[in-house]
Formats: C-alpha cells, sequence, structure tokens
C-alpha cells in the first residue's frame, strides 16, 4: 500500500501549532472514512482523528513500557525465588 507523506519541509511545529502543507493519501481506509463525512465537518473531523492517533500511539509507547516493567519484575521476582530457594536448602542441609 503506497502512501503519500508530506516532506519534512512541509511540516512545521511552533507557536502552539502544527501545520501540515501539501498532505496527500491513497490509502484505502483513510480515503473511505473521509468520503462517508460531510465536506464541511471534514476539517474538525481531521482534527478529531489526528488527536485519536496521537493518544493511541502514546498508549501504545505507554503499555509497551509497562509491558517491560512487568517482565522485568517477573525476571526479578523469578531470581529471587531461585536464590530464597536455595538459600533455605543450603540452611537445611547445615541443619
Amino acid at each position: 500500500m503506497e502512501r503519500l507523506a508530506p516532506a519534512s519541509k512541509d511540516i512545521t511545529v511552533g507557536k502552539g501549532k502544527l501545520s501540515v502543507k501539501n498532505f496527500e493519501t491513497i490509502d484505502n481506509e483513510v480515503v473511505s472514512y473521509f468520503q462517508d463525512i460531510q465536506p464541511e465537518q471534514q476539517g474538525e473531523r481531521f482534527d478529531r482523528v489526528v488527536k485519536t492517533g496521537v493518544i493511541a500511539l502514546k498508549t501504545v509507547g505507554i503499555a509497551e513500557r509497562l509491558d517491560y516493567v512487568q517482565k522485568e519484575f517477573m525476571s526479578l521476582n523469578n531470581d529471587f525465588g531461585t536464590s530464597l530457594d536455595n538459600a533455605v536448602n543450603d540452611l537445611d542441609n547445615k541443619f
């Protein structure tokens, strides 16, 4: 699927504003979504779609970090459990 992304020179961020010039897409899902929206509502809907996408991407990033932390915690927990079991076995063997 070919996408026509704006060139980096066409995207500017400053003074609390994002500006994208000459944006086009041939992504069928995007095109068909906007075809079903009244032309006078497309601008507002575009803003909502961009915001929703940004929030979704941030959420995915948070979820990935949480998944990493959870895996590391489980690894530490397993290591601790193994060390504790070994220490208990050593004590049992000594007494």
